[in-house]
């Protein structure tokens, strides 16, 4: 009797040992997929909504610091010192010379790519520079094609060009005496306070070319310097036949008026905005500086990434009461000289795109009031539009 009772317990443990059966194992799987699949599912949609979050976050960020660089630059335009008036002596009759560029009495100048002005409709369908030419672009005022300097630093098709130019931060440098009108060359100083302990100053850096405003109260003028090293000369000239564009001869034209060791010297800056691929192939803003008459190649500085495009329109003052009565675009404006204010549009697009994100082709984006721009090329990026609406100061004054 025991033996059959201990034959029988070894039979059940035998049976209980048995493990999964197909059935068992089969529905554990499929228990296992579902699960997995509903954690892949909060994944996927988890990192898409960081990435997204993501690039929003970046398009802003660009966004205001590609306008505070132009902002910033618009609130001093035609900035000259005591005095709002700037006479140019720089040879206007030059080949390289623009009044975009280089006139100071047109304070702010630019270029507008065609099919652009306002109530147009364009297209944006590729950012290669090679598809545009300086003829695409038709500039303010006399100016017809995009300037050379600028259309060989590739700018992308359909952005505009804009161009801001003021006096910059007075430079601690003095004349030793009066400077008459028809001057060429005159003695310059170190214009700091002298310190006891270091009566060996040097004059501020002034390179050949660079462009000067001489500034007091009454009147400013403005030369290009000549003289090739005026920081160990001490000397700055203004002879003609030099220097992009260069300047008038003296003789011929004259200051406005006489300058003594009370004038202000300022560094004269031109800067030109435009859109062009960035380092890593990204389209972006960039800034290039003509405060030297002509940049060297390579000067252009990449500012801000992920700016696919620009458009600039201009606030002319039609009654004379320094308030904008119409924005028109670079190629309307009928005098660059009344232009009180500068409104400006930018088309933010993030740097990674995203398969899964809506196709931006189908969508219509109004930058600087109502001009529609659509984005066919690249049209799986988060894009966002940016606006600035500046008023330039300087000419209330």
């Amino acid at each position: 009797m025991t033996m059959k009772y201990t034959r029988m317990n070894s039979i059940n443990r035998a049976h209980t040992s048995l493990g999964f059966g197909v059935i068992e194992l089969m529905v554990a799987l499929v228990i296992s997929m579902f699960l997995l699949a509903a954690v892949s599912t909060v994944y996927l949609s988890s990192k898409q909504t960081f990435n997204t979050s993501n690039n929003v976050a970046r398009i802003q960020e660009n966004s205001r610091f590609a306008l505070h660089f132009m902002n910033q630059d618009l609130r001093m335009a035609g900035f000259a010192g005591c005095t709002r008036n700037i006479n140019s002596i720089l040879d206007v009759t030059a080949s390289a010379y623009d009044a975009n560029l280089y006139d100071p009495s047109q304070v702010v100048g630019g270029w507008e790519f065609t099919g652009t002005a306002p109530g147009d409709t364009y297209a944006l369908t590729t950012l290669d520079p090679a598809s545009a030419s300086a003829g695409s672009w038709t500039g303010m005022g006399a100016s017809v094609v995009l300037h050379a300097d600028l259309s060989s630093r590739n700018p992308v098709p359909g952005s505009d060009v804009l161009v801001v130019k003021r006096a910059n931060t007075p430079l601690a440098v003095r004349f030793d005496a009066t400077w008459g009108p028809s001057g060429s060359q005159f003695d310059i100083r170190d214009g700091r306070p002298i310190d006891p302990a270091n009566t060996s100053k040097r004059l501020p850096p002034i390179d050949q070319f660079d462009l000067l405003v001489l500034s007091n109260c009454q009147q400013a003028d403005l030369i290009q310097n000549t003289d090739s090293n005026p920081d160990s000369t001490g000397k700055i000239g203004r002879v003609a036949g030099a220097g992009v564009p260069g300047n008038f001869d003296p003789a011929a034209s004259p200051l406005s008026q006489a300058y003594d060791d009370a004038t202000d010297i300022y560094a004269f800056t031109s800067h030109a905005y435009f859109v062009a691929p960035g380092n890593d192939g990204n389209p972006s803003l960039f800034r290039l500086s003509f405060s030297n008459g002509q940049p060297a190649a390579g000067e252009e500085q990449e500012l801000v990434e992920g700016v696919e495009n620009m458009q600039v329109l201009y606030g002319e003052d039609t009654t004379g009461d320094d308030i904008a009565n119409k924005y028109v675009a670079a190629d309307d404006v009928a005098d660059p000289t009344a232009v009180v204010a500068v409104r400006i549009g930018l088309l933010m697009r993030a740097i990674s795109h995203n398969e899964d994100f809506i196709d931006e082709s189908q969508k219509q984006f109004f930058i600087a009031d109502n001009i529609e721009i659509q984005p066919i090329v690249d049209p799986n990026h988060l894009r966002y539009v940016a606006s600035s609406t500046i008023q330039l100061r300087n000419l209330g004054l």
